[in-house]
């Protein structure tokens, strides 16, 4: 393991090493700090407990404290798994979870996240501190934030929250940032943060520091955190370099928190992550492009230069009056901003033009998703006889906004028709949708069990931009009406959760939701005059989601040894989605095309996407985790099947097929120990996935286009290890091997993309 290490340069890491494990030397003056304590007694300090909700637990394994009918259905990663994981991008630190895997490319930005079986981002809502995360473009990923800016991950599997409305089909992520209480010690009111860390496999640095503090009455505290990486290309388990992987990124957050009394808390949070760097135009895409050796410029003339930034603001504001039971309030108002800047590089004299394409978004483009979204709710507590109310009451907004440019001056489009090229790419339309919602739940306990039914109105408006005159035809038989369309509907929930011990519990929960169609569906259309579904979708229906999902979790302590904790869950679900969205070109237009075999008889105008008969996923979900002072493990496995009615290429076709974004089955086991009179942790995580032998192309031969290509099963093995030598007056020392036998794999949802090869990662910080 060691000459491993040493065949990388790790310089800059061995002299923070050095530095930090003399670190104990600081606190030699503990009693001048002590001496302090005196006069901040004198400052009146305001008990917080109304609104400061504690930190979970920061084991290894992540074990919750204990059952509730909250922890159904969740998943969490707290900041010690964050802090071994020392993840790139979010969505591999996602991937580690059961139920969620990551899809895509190791590329910066270039990954996807499934719940469930379910990737689109309508069906997997994705929040940062409340800010509604969203991107869209081809070809590209749907998560851009620095997973060093996070603390918290909570992953709720399933359409079953009143909360989430209009999408979520898959479930939802919440991901909450750091704050200064995360750093603060007893008795300070001031201190910093470094640290360092290097990832082997691309030669990977990180440079990590922070401020934070807090008033002497503890009103008011505050953060400010800064990251930033650098690295080269990834490189596969073969040894080959994965062009256009490199990073060049930066983050930072600024939060603060202001407790308005002992009742009331506003919380302030503002967060950024910027990339450049050169990228060809799919960052989801494979190692495909072959150049000439030893010439950068061939390289990168069939690429693109990208400057990408992710921003996110939100204020949250709670009040929780300790001797008034009717209220417990709590506001969000958050922002979030997603953009892209794609440019071509400029000709070099007697060398090839750079390679500029229409479906590559010419030679230049800009792309920008933006959510605003309110969230207003309150919760009361009363009691009617015998049986007790926890009801919660919701009002919510959410304006989502995309917008499209690109330059591609080419034959007719330098024309004025097409603006002289600058124009909407007519597939990836620009547009808004506004939703207004209004949600009530009841949580009634009787006696061990707690029955809460639930019910969610929506009211959703699509609105498009429109495009230029070369791309937006008056001729009604192109059917390009961009006209508004509107969607409602309620839907209501049941969720039953009894628990007569501390030990056991058992669940059982149905929703009846839905889904609009987006932008994207309603909007696209070709260029005038296109045979085929050149029309936009006005006439699309709702998707609706039939779901339910039981199961049961154990709760079990001094199993093995005295105070050790033992925990299981099963979770067993099935979602029925009907009038599945389905785009038609490169397949059937109409039942009339499926029958005689001519696309004409389905007349004009039509629509480029349509309603499909629907889809089933099913699947198992278990669960067990064990923790004592000593060992530690942990093991789950995740089964997933989806069939859909009818094929993606032909909905009429009386055959089912296999549904593509369903991932093959997967086992992971974890298994590690304790030292705790040194504070040293290590253990050994395995993954295990099955071939994958389904895929829509199985039972529909000609729908190769629209299925991924079948994998075999694989293991991947990691190690790692946290040592604090000094406990929390010294440094912190992370150290993880990823694909620890450099295994050559491919993940199926990667679409054949191969996995990074075996990387070396270590961390080293260190708190003032």
């Amino acid at each position: 393991m060691l000459v491993g290490i040493m065949k990388h340069q790790m310089r800059p890491l061995a002299i923070i090493v050095a530095c930090l494990l003399t670190g104990q030397m600081v606190y030699a003056q503990e009693d001048i700090v002590k001496k302090k304590d005196e006069k901040n007694d004198e400052q009146p300090v305001v008990n917080l407990s109304q609104v400061v909700v504690q930190v979970g637990s920061q084991s290894i394994i992540g074990m919750d404290d204990g059952l509730s009918a909250g922890s159904v259905g969740k998943s969490s990663l707290n900041q010690t798994q964050l802090d071994i994981i020392q993840g790139s991008n979010m969505a591999s630190v996602l991937d580690k979870m059961p139920g969620v895997t990551m899809g895509g490319s190791p590329r910066p930005g270039g990954q996807i996240l499934n719940i469930w079986g379910m990737s689109d981002t309508q069906s997997v809502p994705i929040m940062v501190d409340g800010a509604l995360k969203t991107f869209g473009k081809y070809r590209q990923g749907t998560l851009f934030v620095d997973p060093d800016l996070i603390k918290q991950v909570t992953v709720n599997k399933g359409a079953f929250s009143p909360e989430v409305g209009n999408g979520g089909f898959g479930g939802n992520v919440q991901l909450t940032t750091k704050d200064a209480k995360d750093f603060l010690k007893d008795n300070q009111n001031l201190g910093a943060f470094i640290k360092y860390g290097h990832h082997s496999n691309n030669d990977q640095d990180n440079y990590t520091a922070a401020i934070y503090g807090q008033t002497k009455n503890q009103l008011i505290d505050g953060l400010i955190y800064y990251t930033k990486s650098e690295s080269n290309d990834v490189r596969l388990a073969t040894d080959e370099k994965y062009r256009g992987s490199s990073m060049d990124q930066y983050s930072y957050l600024a939060k603060s928190n202001i407790y308005l009394g002992e009742e009331a808390k506003l919380t302030i949070s503002a967060s950024n992550t910027k990339y450049k760097g050169w990228m060809p135009f799919a960052a989801m895409g494979g190692n495909t492009i072959t150049t000439e050796p030893n010439n950068d410029y061939d390289w990168k003339r069939r690429i693109f230069y990208r400057d990408q930034r992710d921003k996110n603001y939100s204020v949250s504001f709670e009040y929780l009056p300790s001797d008034n039971p009717f209220i417990n309030f709590k506001a969000e108002i958050a922002h979030s901003e997603t953009k892209q800047h794609d440019q071509k590089i400029s000709p070099v004299p007697g060398q090839k033009k750079p390679s500029i394409l229409l479906s590559t978004f010419g030679k230049e483009n800009w792309t920008t998703y933006k959510n605003t979204n309110i969230h207003l709710r309150n919760s009361s507590i009363f009691s009617t006889g015998e049986i007790q109310h926890n009801v919660t009451v919701g009002l919510q907004y959410l304006r989502k906004q995309q917008d499209a440019l690109m330059f591609y001056d080419s034959g007719k489009y330098g024309k004025p028709d097409f603006n002289y090229g600058y124009f909407t790419p007519p597939f990836l339309p620009a547009g808004r949708q506004t939703i207004t919602s209004a949600y009530i739940a009841d949580d009634i306990k009787i006696g061990d069990f707690t029955v809460t039914p639930s019910l969610r109105y929506d009211h959703v408006k699509n609105q498009s931009f429109g495009n230029i005159a070369g791309y937006a035809s008056m001729d009604p038989v192109d059917g390009h009406d961009y006209r508004s369309v509107t969607y409602e509907g309620l839907s209501p929930r049941l969720s039953v959760y009894w628990q007569p011990n501390d030990t056991v519990a058992l669940f059982t929960d149905y929703s009846h939701s839905w889904q609009s169609p987006n932008i994207h569906d309603q909007y696209t259309v070709q260029a005038a005059g296109i045979s085929g579904p050149n029309g936009t979708s006005r006439d699309l229906g709702k998707e609706k989601l039939r779901a339910i999902r039981f199961g049961g979790m154990l709760n079990l302590q001094s199993v093995i040894v005295s105070e050790d904790r033992l925990t299981f869950q099963a979770t067993a679900f099935q979602n029925k989605v009907k009038n599945e969205v389905i785009r038609k070109v490169g397949a059937i237009y109409c039942e009339a095309h499926h029958i005689t075999g001519n696309n004409k008889t389905c007349g004009k105008p039509m629509s480029a996407y349509h309603n499909g008969p629907g889809y089933t996923i099913k699947g198992l979900e278990l669960d067990l985790k064990y923790d004592s002072e000593y060992i530690f493990g942990g093991i789950s496995a995740t089964m997933i099947k989806g069939k859909r009615k009818g094929s993606p290429r032909n909905i009429w076709q009386e055959n089912g097929t296999w549904m593509r974004d369903i991932p093959p089955r997967e086992l992971t086991a974890t298994i590690g120990f304790n030292i705790p009179q040194i504070n040293f942790s290590m253990g050994w995580q395995s993954k295990i996935v099955r071939k994958q032998t389904r895929t829509p192309v199985i039972t529909d031969p000609k729908a190769g286009a629209l299925s991924y290509p079948l994998t075999p099963g694989y293991s991947v093995h990691n190690i790692f290890m946290v040592y604090q030598p000094y406990g929390d007056k010294g440094p912190k020392i992370n150290f993880t091997i990823d694909n620890l036998f450099n295994k050559n794999y491919s993940p199926y949802l990667s679409e054949k993309v191969p996995a990074p090869g075996k990387d070396i990662r270590l961390s080293v910080s260190y708190q003032f």
